[in-house]
C-alpha cells in the first residue's frame, strides 16, 4: 500500500474517531420521567407527592451574582435544612470559613463571622425556593398546558404536570417581586428507612433567583436527603455572648 492511501486511511480513521467521540462519547443528559402525564391531580395530590418522604435535606451550592448577562463568584455555602423553616448555613470564600448561621423562624442566629441583615431573606428565599410546596394550605391550582399553576396570597408556581418538577415561582411582598427559575434537573436518591424502600429523586440543580437589579445563580453541587442530624446541628451559643 503506498503511502498516499495509507495517509488518506489514517485522515479517515482520525475523524471518524473524531466525530464519534463527539456524538458519543459526551454524556447525554437523561430526563426526569414524566410519570404524571395524562392524570388529573388535585393540589392535596400535588403536594403529597412533592414533599414525600423528605423531612431534611443537606447540600453544598455555589452561588454566583450576575450583572449584565456575567456571572461572578460569589460565595460558597453549605446548608443543612430541616422543617419547619430551620437552617444551618455556613458560608465559605475561597475555601475560607465565612460565616456560620442558624436560621430559624426567620431569625438569623449569629454563630461565627458577621451579621448581615440580607441573611434572613436569603435563608427565606432558599428554603421556599427548595421546599416550594410549604405553605400552600390556602392555595387554589388549575391546568394551564402542560403546567399545573399553584396561587396563593403573593405566590404564583408553575408546575410540570408530567413530572411535577417545578418551574419558576413568582413571589410578591409589598413592593418587592422576587422571580425564582428552575433547570437542569438532577437525579439523587432518598435512602431506604424503616419499613420504606430507596427511592429516586429528580431534583433542580440549577435555581435563579431574580430580586430587583440582582440575580443569584444557586447551583446544587451535592444534594444528600434525609442526612442523619445530630443535636449540635441545631444547637448553638451566639458570638460574642
Amino acid at each position: 500500500m503506498s503511502g498516499r492511501y495509507k495517509k488518506i486511511i489514517l485522515h479517515f480513521v482520525f475523524y471518524v474517531l473524531f466525530f464519534y467521540c463527539l456524538t458519543g462519547c459526551v454524556p447525554k443528559a437523561i430526563a426526569p420521567p414524566p410519570l404524571y402525564r395524562d392524570k388529573e391531580l388535585s393540589l392535596e395530590e400535588v403536594i403529597a407527592i412533592a414533599r414525600g418522604k423528605i423531612h431534611s435535606l443537606k447540600a453544598i451550592v455555589a452561588v454566583d451574582l450576575e450583572k449584565n448577562e456575567i456571572s461572578y463568584p460569589y460565595v460558597d455555602a453549605s446548608l443543612l435544612i430541616t422543617t419547619p423553616k430551620l437552617l444551618r448555613v455556613r458560608l465559605y470564600k475561597f475555601g475560607l470559613q465565612v460565616g456560620d448561621y442558624v436560621i430559624k423562624d426567620d431569625l438569623v442566629h449569629v454563630v461565627s463571622g458577621k451579621m448581615d441583615d440580607k441573611l434572613s431573606k436569603f435563608g427565606k428565599e432558599f428554603y421556599y425556593s427548595i421546599f416550594w410546596w410549604e405553605g400552600l394550605e390556602n392555595a387554589v391550582m388549575y391546568s394551564q398546558g402542560t403546567n399545573y399553576v399553584i396561587r396563593t396570597d403573593g405566590k404564583e408556581i408553575l408546575v410540570d404536570s408530567s413530572t411535577l418538577l417545578p418551574e419558576r415561582q413568582e413571589i410578591t411582598a409589598g413592593d418587592e417581586k422576587i422571580s425564582i427559575f428552575y433547570e437542569r434537573p438532577e437525579q439523587t436518591i432518598i435512602p431506604s428507612s424503616a419499613g420504606r424502600a430507596q427511592t429516586d429523586l429528580w431534583y433542580p440543580s440549577l435555581m435563579k433567583i431574580l430580586t430587583g437589579t440582582k440575580k443569584l445563580n444557586i447551583k446544587i453541587e451535592k444534594l444528600s436527603v434525609n442526612p442523619q442530624i445530630e443535636e449540635s446541628d441545631f444547637t448553638w451559643q451566639e458570638e460574642g455572648m
